[in-house]
């Protein structure tokens, strides 16, 4: 009898959970965004109890307001062997994960310089996005035609005491708009954990779609799921 009792208890919290979640998205979002992601949501009701830190994400999604006090003072810089010392430390403070000195050797001098930044203000750094060009066929459920290439996004990041200042739009725009002018790009890709509520606000917000759920993307990790996002331009 105390199994089913708790049981009961459970499913009531997750209705309640879920209630409230799509009560606060819709502070953010429109009535067809909340519907087109009813599913998503769904899904991962099932499955939050799973991590420690997840209870805490449900109660607080897509709450990062439009401040823009820093959007003046930023400036994107090249990312070069004389400021990639800025880019590791950035990503050991942001980041449950640690690259390698490959990756980082392959943003100097493998992949297309125009398409990693650093943001400095005031000179210091306080954020960084890095990307590369991929095949289609490294993502072959996304693109219609497997000839077409994508660009995907491998790390964005923000100083915690910067976020909420629209650097992170900044440094999307950079690469959305570098695309536009500049390469045959048609789709963007990323991924993020499904626990991280602000890079998933960040994303949404400027018109990145949740097309996918990988289970266990992410190794050595409280929760290694992450949504897989695209935007086309």
């Amino acid at each position: 009898m105390l199994y089913n009792n708790n049981n009961n208890n459970n499913n009531h919290d997750n209705e309640n959970l879920y209630e409230k979640r799509l009560k606060d998205i819709n502070k953010f979002y429109d009535n067809s965004t909340v519907s087109k992601y009813r599913n998503v949501i769904n899904n991962d009701i099932k499955e939050y109890n799973q991590y420690p830190s997840m209870l805490h994400y449900y109660n607080n999604p897509y709450d990062i307001p439009n401040t823009e006090p820093y959007i003046n003072n930023v400036s994107l810089q090249q990312i070069t062997p004389f400021n990639i010392n800025s880019v590791k430390n950035i990503n050991r403070m942001v980041f449950p994960i640690t690259y390698n000195e490959q990756f980082y050797s392959d943003i100097i001098f493998k992949y297309n310089k125009n398409l990693s930044r650093i943001a400095v203000i005031n000179n210091k750094a306080v954020g960084n996005i890095c990307c590369r060009i991929e095949p289609s066929s490294n993502h072959p459920i996304m693109v219609d035609d497997m000839n077409e290439e994508i660009l995907y996004i491998m790390t964005i990041a923000v100083l915690q005491q910067f976020r909420r200042h629209s650097i992170g739009t900044i440094l999307l725009n950079y690469i959305i708009n570098f695309c536009q002018l500049n390469t045959h790009i048609k789709t963007i890709l990323l991924h993020a954990q499904i626990t991280n509520k602000a890079a998933i606000s960040l994303y949404i917000k400027n018109g990145f779609e949740i097309v996918d759920i990988i289970r266990g993307y992410y190794k050595n990790v409280d929760c290694p799921d992450a949504y897989l996002f695209q935007k086309k331009i």
